[in-house]
């Protein structure tokens, strides 16, 4: 890899503590660029304690300030199809570990975005 993936985490409760460790085992292939969190204490804390360099209280914000290449989302299930699909649409990977959705409809319209925005990237 001729650089390191930069990753942007939203959410920064505790769950965000338990995936920065994974970052963290990989610095040679990733690095967290920024974070984001509604509460910017807990944002502007989470960013300190793990050494990243920016937060944010605006994932909009971030993705318009940073250059991701993915985002993690440590946030309430019901809130991912929304986000995925914002970063999608700046061309932003996403990485979580529930569902995007809890309708099957939106889950394959987030999907078909995320196909739409690779097939414009080439």
């Amino acid at each position: 890899m001729d650089r390191k993936i930069r990753v942007g985490i939203i959410g920064c409760g505790g769950i965000a503590g338990a995936h920065i460790v994974g970052y963290k085992s990989i610095p040679e292939l990733a690095e967290v660029v920024a974070c984001c969190d509604l509460d910017g204490n807990k944002a502007e804390r989470y960013a300190k304690h793990n050494g990243i360099p920016a937060s944010y209280t605006d994932y909009k914000e971030m993705f318009k300030c940073e250059k991701l290449d993915a985002v993690h989302l440590c946030l309430p299930h019901y809130i991912h199809t929304s986000v995925a699909i914002d970063a999608f649409e700046n061309g932003i990977n996403v990485i979580s570990e529930k569902p995007f959705c809890a309708q099957l409809s939106r889950h394959f319209a987030s999907f078909f975005l995320l196909k739409v925005q690779r097939i414009k990237a080439k």
